[in-house]
């Protein structure tokens, strides 16, 4: 996948999508938009999928279940607070592995950097980070 920070990664531990799971960050001049599958050999396999349809964000958390990969994006560029996609945020999730994503829900939570989990009864804990103002 390439060196990066602000990269989220998740296990998806059974299933026909079991593996690691790479996804998004950050080089430095670059908000990546990708995802990246490692099941076994010597590398990460690129899943051509982009969680965030050309509108990357940092701040990226993941949850996994044996059927899905959740993902919640935060501000869009965090040098510029300004940014008119600083407040909205999108909970995403693929069921195929990595390659497909849709739309859960848009938050208004202006904030990048978030942990999030399942539960075991099926409910998503998020929790926002660094605001903005």
């Amino acid at each position: 996948p390439g060196a990066r920070i602000d990269c989220s990664l998740a296990r998806v531990p059974s299933g026909a999508n079991v593996g690691w799971y790479l996804l998004c960050g950050w080089d430095g001049s670059v908000i990546y938009d990708d995802c990246w599958k490692y099941t076994s050999g010597p590398a990460f396999v690129d899943t051509g999928g982009t969680p965030f349809n050309t509108s990357p964000r940092v701040g990226i958390a993941l949850g996994a279940n044996s059927g899905a990969i959740l993902v919640h994006g935060g501000c869009l560029d965090w040098n510029n607070p300004g940014d008119t996609n600083s407040e909205q945020a999108t909970l995403r999730y693929s069921i195929d592995g990595g390659v497909n994503w849709s739309n859960l829900a848009t938050t208004n939570t202006g904030r990048g950097y978030h942990s999030m989990q399942l539960r075991s009864d099926g409910k998503i804990v998020l929790i926002a980070g660094r605001g903005w103002e």
